[in-house]
Protein backbone atom coordinates (compact mmCIF):
# COMPACT_ATOMS: atom_id res chain seq x y z
CA UNK A 1 0.00 0.00 0.00
CA UNK A 2 0.73 3.45 -0.58
CA UNK A 3 2.80 5.70 2.57
CA UNK A 4 0.57 6.10 5.80
CA UNK A 5 -2.64 4.84 3.69
CA UNK A 6 -2.31 9.01 1.94
CA UNK A 7 -3.14 10.28 5.51
CA UNK A 8 -6.46 10.89 4.53
CA UNK A 9 -5.38 13.42 2.24
CA UNK A 10 -5.37 11.55 -1.39
CA UNK A 11 -5.77 8.68 -3.34
CA UNK A 12 -3.33 5.51 -3.80
CA UNK A 13 -2.43 5.30 -7.21
CA UNK A 14 -0.23 2.64 -8.11
CA UNK A 15 1.65 2.46 -4.95
CA UNK A 16 1.95 5.67 -5.17
CA UNK A 17 -0.20 9.05 -3.12
CA UNK A 18 -1.71 11.27 -5.37
CA UNK A 19 -2.14 14.27 -2.89
CA UNK A 20 -5.24 16.85 -2.35
CA UNK A 21 -4.32 20.73 -3.29
CA UNK A 22 -3.66 21.08 0.40
CA UNK A 23 -1.07 18.40 1.22
CA UNK A 24 2.15 16.91 -0.23
CA UNK A 25 4.93 14.52 0.81
CA UNK A 26 5.04 11.14 0.38
CA UNK A 27 2.29 9.95 3.01
CA UNK A 28 0.36 13.56 2.10
CA UNK A 29 1.73 14.00 5.58
CA UNK A 30 2.42 17.53 5.33
CA UNK A 31 0.02 20.76 4.74
CA UNK A 32 0.92 23.00 1.42
CA UNK A 33 0.14 26.06 3.99
CA UNK A 34 0.99 28.06 6.56
CA UNK A 35 -1.73 28.73 9.63
CA UNK A 36 -2.18 32.11 10.11
CA UNK A 37 -2.37 33.26 12.99
CA UNK A 38 -5.87 33.98 15.07
CA UNK A 39 -7.57 32.46 12.40
CA UNK A 40 -9.11 28.78 13.13
CA UNK A 41 -8.42 26.55 10.70
CA UNK A 42 -11.16 23.03 10.31
CA UNK A 43 -9.33 20.13 9.38
CA UNK A 44 -10.21 16.27 9.48
CA UNK A 45 -7.85 13.50 10.27
CA UNK A 46 -7.91 10.03 9.59
CA UNK A 47 -7.80 7.56 12.24
CA UNK A 48 -4.64 7.26 13.63
CA UNK A 49 -3.55 9.68 10.42
CA UNK A 50 -1.22 12.56 10.97
CA UNK A 51 -2.06 16.59 10.02
CA UNK A 52 1.15 18.63 10.16
CA UNK A 53 0.74 22.84 10.31
CA UNK A 54 3.16 24.77 10.26
CA UNK A 55 3.26 28.60 11.45
CA UNK A 56 5.60 31.91 11.76
CA UNK A 57 7.35 32.14 15.22
CA UNK A 58 9.75 35.08 16.79
CA UNK A 59 11.71 34.55 19.41
CA UNK A 60 9.86 35.00 22.50
CA UNK A 61 6.68 35.04 21.14
CA UNK A 62 3.94 32.79 22.92
CA UNK A 63 1.60 30.47 21.15
CA UNK A 64 -1.12 28.36 22.57
CA UNK A 65 -2.51 25.71 19.82
CA UNK A 66 -6.01 24.74 20.50
CA UNK A 67 -7.62 21.52 18.99
CA UNK A 68 -11.07 20.29 19.67
CA UNK A 69 -12.79 17.40 18.88
CA UNK A 70 -16.20 17.87 17.08
CA UNK A 71 -16.73 13.94 17.35
CA UNK A 72 -17.63 11.38 20.29
CA UNK A 73 -15.24 10.38 23.11
CA UNK A 74 -13.64 7.13 20.42
CA UNK A 75 -12.11 10.60 18.52
CA UNK A 76 -10.03 11.88 20.71
CA UNK A 77 -7.11 14.20 18.92
CA UNK A 78 -3.44 14.48 20.22
CA UNK A 79 -0.96 17.12 19.96
CA UNK A 80 2.76 16.48 19.00
CA UNK A 81 5.15 19.54 18.54
CA UNK A 82 8.65 19.77 17.03
CA UNK A 83 10.43 23.00 16.48
CA UNK A 84 11.81 23.34 13.27
CA UNK A 85 11.60 19.88 12.31
CA UNK A 86 8.74 16.74 11.89
CA UNK A 87 7.48 15.92 15.19
CA UNK A 88 6.95 11.75 16.49
CA UNK A 89 5.46 9.77 18.51
CA UNK A 90 9.00 8.73 19.96
CA UNK A 91 10.43 12.67 19.39
CA UNK A 92 8.73 15.64 19.63
CA UNK A 93 9.64 18.70 21.75
CA UNK A 94 6.08 18.92 23.32
CA UNK A 95 2.93 17.13 23.57
CA UNK A 96 -0.62 16.57 25.44
CA UNK A 97 -2.97 13.91 25.08
CA UNK A 98 -5.82 15.19 27.28
CA UNK A 99 -9.31 14.46 25.86
CA UNK A 100 -11.58 15.70 24.29
CA UNK A 101 -10.60 19.09 24.02
CA UNK A 102 -6.38 19.68 23.89
CA UNK A 103 -5.13 23.28 24.37
CA UNK A 104 -1.15 23.39 24.66
CA UNK A 105 0.93 26.42 25.77
CA UNK A 106 4.02 27.10 23.14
Amino acid sequence: GCPYNCSGHGQCVELACECDLQHRGAGCELSNFEVAIGIMHQATISLHGWNYYTWPQSAGQEWEVVIQSIGGPEDDPDLYLGWNRLPSLVSADAWDRQSPAVRRAI
